[in-house]
């Protein structure tokens, strides 16, 4: 929390400068101020907790598509496990044990502490069937390992559209900020004068104000997004 609070003040810095150098200081700019300031720590927060799903996703999907992989040449859930953790901790990989149990079935059980996927729940199920009853693997979890590999596919998918929409975004605040700037200069006796009205400072606020608003949006519009897939 305390990163969200540091990097929502730099990043409210260059509007609330921007809005104090065109228009005079008032009540109003400094509550404008504190609200960009929310606004931002508001994103970030969300941001942060979004980005760490991604990643408990991601690990999933591996983990899974691993899993299923050795169970099918090993045969035994605890066989399979075993193997599966030494590679993870010839990777450094630490967060396994912290759920490791004696029995490698109560194991992946407890796993769905940290995955809370629904696919997660439908691969528990599974494997409870074939501890119970055997059958082929990769003809039992076939559906699961197509799933896992088409959500990974669409999370990529979204990675990348989050990328163009953020420099999309950057380019047209750029672009609006460097006209309020150029106005400024070009039209400096009408802007002289209309620097001292109300209505024209509410309508810089406005637009300075909806930078961290249409993030919002967006985000939010993003989130929405990302639970289809899920």
């Amino acid at each position: 929390m305390v990163k969200q609070l540091l990097y929502a003040f730099i990043l409210t810095i260059p509007i609330v400068g921007l809005i104090i150098w065109m228009i005079p200081i008032s009540v109003m700019v400094l509550v404008v101020s504190l609200l960009t300031w929310f606004l931002w720590f508001w994103i970030l927060e969300r941001w942060q907790h979004e980005w760490k799903r991604n990643e408990l996703d991601e690990e999933m999907y591996y983990w899974l598509q691993n899993f299923i992989t050795t169970l099918s040449i090993k045969k035994t859930i605890t066989e399979s496990f075993v193997d599966l953790s030494q590679r993870y901790q010839l990777q450094q990989t630490h967060w396994l044990k912290s759920y490791t149990s004696n029995d490698a079935m109560q194991t992946m059980m407890n796993l769905k502490q940290r995955f809370r996927h629904p696919i997660y729940e439908i691969f528990t199920s599974t494997l409870s069937f074939y501890e119970q009853q055997g059958g082929d693997v990769m003809t039992l979890f076939e559906s699961i390992l197509y799933q896992t590999r088409l959500m990974e596919t669409r999370r990529l998918e979204v990675n990348r559209y989050t990328k163009r929409y953020f420099f999309q975004w950057m380019f047209l605040w750029m672009l609006n900020i460097l006209i309020l700037i150029l106005s400024k200069f070009t039209l400096a006796d009408l802007y002289g004068l209309m620097r001292e009205t109300f209505i024209f400072q509410f309508l810089i606020i406005i637009i300075l104000l909806y930078i961290p608003t249409s993030k919002l949006i967006w985000f939010y519009q993003w989130i929405q997004v990302k639970r289809k897939l899920r």
